[in-house]
């Protein structure tokens, strides 16, 4: 008995094929959707890079200070302190005074000493609260509002008076000199402060 060739079933085969290449579809497809879900939105990145750039953008406004003296000096012998007594109606006392520290080094440097808005009676100045040396003042400037009162070297020693421990206090080459000879040395202004104010310039000019 002869027996009869299998016959091939096309069909099934191309069923199987379909069905395998949906599933793999399917398979893809869920695994870019669940890369997407993962991925941060590029709308996301661009506002945190926008908000570090404007926080980047934003300044501090320092408030404008009303009131100081600046100071130019020269000093080549110590490292010191420099202390300002500003009179506001309770005479010359410790809690109404400031101190800066001031360098030894060849040429000028400036201190600048930040004073209450309001204005003052008197001030008195302590050049030298460390050592004995020979301090030498440039120029000394009073700055209040939009104005300023700058005292020179020959102004400064007549408007000035030695009170304490300064051995000597005059004109060298050009230069106010302080000779410091106590452990309290102090300078006061002689007159009337009020005139300072009234003889300000405007810092235009």
């Amino acid at each position: 008995m002869k027996l009869k060739p299998l016959k091939k079933h096309k069909t099934s085969f191309k069923m199987f094929d379909f069905l395998l290449l949906f599933t793999l579809f399917l398979l893809m497809l869920g695994s870019c959707g669940q890369k997407e879900q993962n991925e941060p939105a590029p709308q996301s990145h661009q506002t945190a890079a926008t908000s570090e750039q404007a926080n980047q953008n934003i300044q501090v406004i320092k408030p404008v200070q009303v009131q100081y003296l600046t100071i130019e000096l020269i000093n080549t012998a110590f490292d010191d302190v420099f202390q300002l007594f500003y009179d506001t109606g309770n005479n010359f006392n410790e809690s109404e005074s400031i101190r800066v520290e001031y360098k030894k080094q060849d040429g000028l440097q400036k201190l600048q000493i930040d004073l209450p808005d309001e204005k003052v009676r008197n001030i008195r100045l302590d050049p030298m609260l460390r050592n004995k040396a020979t301090l030498f003042i440039n120029s000394m400037t009073l700055h209040y509002t939009d104005k300023f009162y700058k005292w020179e070297p020959i102004g400064f020693v007549k408007e000035f008076h030695e009170e304490h421990d300064i051995k000597t206090f005059g004109l060298y080459q050009d230069l106010a000199a302080i000779q410091v000879s106590g452990a309290d040395p102090y300078l006061v202004y002689k007159g009337n402060f009020s005139k300072v104010y009234s003889k300000m310039k405007n810092r235009t000019e």
